[in-house]
């Protein structure tokens, strides 16, 4: 399968998600069924593919996630970026912004480019406000607490890291 999220599989690059929430029961049961059964790319807890904005206006959102994948998996988002080149948006400069989200636990598995939050960066991001603590973050190449491989610009407003297990 390509491109899986808990809310949605791709979000445009005017398309928001507001006020939601991920969170799963993660017994053993469940943790055995994820990780014998995941497969495919482009996997996050949210969306799969960011191209817009996720946020919330007036309090924090916690997420608790549980995602399993191949490559491009993070806990939020599997893939972030913008237009591709055949696009009419392409030059499009506005970074894609992540607000007001808490990674409180979980696990997030793949093979490369596996984040905490993203899997892999391509568009310039700013994320404000947001945490990731208590979290497994395991894959082979390019593994990360917050992003498995970043290739943009990254500006973080109090959006710490920290309690995260990484395994390769």
């Amino acid at each position: 399968a390509k491109l899986a999220g808990g809310i949605t599989s791709w979000l445009g690059k005017n398309g928001e998600i507001k006020d939601c929430t991920v969170a799963i029961d993660i017994n053993d049961d469940t943790k055995k069924k994820l990780l014998k059964f995941s497969n495919g790319d482009y996997v996050g807890g949210i969306t799969g593919q960011n191209r817009g904005k996720i946020y919330t206006y007036n309090s924090n959102i916690e997420h608790t996630v549980l995602v399993a994948g191949d490559d491009y998996v993070g806990g939020l988002v599997g893939i972030n970026e913008g237009a591709s080149p055949d696009n009419a948006d392409y030059n499009d400069n506005r970074p894609c912004e992540i607000k007001n989200q808490f990674i409180t636990s979980g696990i997030v598995n793949g093979d490369n480019y596996v984040g905490g939050m993203i899997g892999v960066n391509q568009k310039d991001i700013n994320i404000a406000n947001s945490e990731i603590d208590g979290v497994v973050v395991v894959g082979n190449n390019y593994v990360g607490g917050l992003i498995g491989w970043n290739r943009r610009n990254l500006q973080s407003d109090n959006s710490p890291v920290h309690d995260i297990i990484s395994v390769t």
